[in-house]
């Protein structure tokens, strides 16, 4: 609970404070420097940048600020309300917290994704696998099939005689997995076939790889976050509130179970997602360049 306070205070200070500095020329100047000297970005900004393009590379930040902040607030409800499926307003509440992050990822992260056209320029052809491995996704359309499966077993659980169906907590079980999984579908299939037109080496295009990059990412690993949520909701509502007699079905400790491998299948998700933001899309669609090198942005991108 003081953890989820300090969250939510935390990442509202961070979001205020990252877009008043962006209106500061010498904040922005800061920020574009120690943003381009990342290993994983790699990226000369000119000095006299607009500010539209510092608040291009902001949108991913702000995003991530958001989304702990909704988190935060969602967990407060969570402690400090009437019991889930106990209270309409509550349960609605914390489930539309939690579903809300892997909605703002679609809103503010989709069109990063979206094909670079520049005039006079050459077709590529890019797909998920440049930006993440194949591992990875495989992992990420298992958490999204994961999510689409929840609601089902929750109705056919909700409908046996061991279950208040009246208690079953669906706007959790059914809200917050299926947004998740719309999250990750929507992100691998944006990124399944890409066909951007450019220079080659235009440093707008490896700009516009690297925001591809970590918007992909993001957007899986909100949406994996949302079925990890639920599944644990799941979890406690299989032997909790929703639960008819004080005795636990031995076939409850099963799906409990179940529900855990897919809270753990979720974060491994996440993980694999983390540690490869940047790295392979460089490795593969950027090979002519060395390790730690930067590329040189003109003063018109943005």
């Amino acid at each position: 609970m003081a953890l989820a306070v300090f969250l939510a205070w935390l990442s509202f200070c961070l979001l205020a404070g990252t877009w008043l500095g962006s209106l500061r020329p010498t904040w922005r100047r800061k920020f574009l420097s120690g943003y381009g000297r990342n290993r994983r970005v790699g990226i000369a900004f000119p000095e006299d940048s607009p500010r539209a393009l510092t608040v291009l590379l902001l949108r991913q930040t702000w995003f991530l600020f958001l989304a702990v902040f909704i988190c935060s607030v969602g967990h407060i409800l969570l402690w400090t309300g009437p019991r889930l499926s106990q209270s309409t307003p509550n349960s609605i509440a914390v489930a539309l917290a939690n579903a809300a992050v892997a909605g703002l990822a679609i809103v503010m992260l989709l069109e990063f994704l979206s094909p670079f056209t520049f005039d006079g320029g050459e077709a590529r052809v890019v797909t998920a696998e440049d930006y993440v491995p194949a591992i990875t996704i495989r992992l990420a359309q298992a958490v999204g099939v994961a999510g689409i499966a929840l609601p089902v077993g929750a109705v056919a659980i909700g409908a046996g005689p061991q279950h208040d169906a009246g208690l079953m907590w669906w706007e959790g079980l059914v809200l917050v997995p299926l947004a998740g999984s719309l999250c990750i579908f929507m992100g691998l299939r944006a990124a399944r076939r890409i066909v951007d037109v450019a220079p080659p080496t235009a440093p707008t295009l490896y700009l516009t790889d690297v925001l591809r990059a970590k918007a992909l990412s993001l957007m899986v690993i909100a949406g994996s976050v949302s079925v990890a949520l639920a599944y644990n909701s799941a979890n406690a509502v299989l032997k909790g509130v929703a639960l008819i007699g004080p005795v636990i079905p031995a076939w409850a400790n099963a799906v409990g179970m179940f529900c855990a491998l897919m809270v753990l299948l979720s974060l491994v998700t996440v993980l694999t997602m983390i540690g490869n933001v940047g790295s392979r899309m460089r490795l593969r669609l950027w090979p002519q360049l060395e390790d730690g090198q930067r590329v040189e942005l003109d003063a018109s991108a943005g």
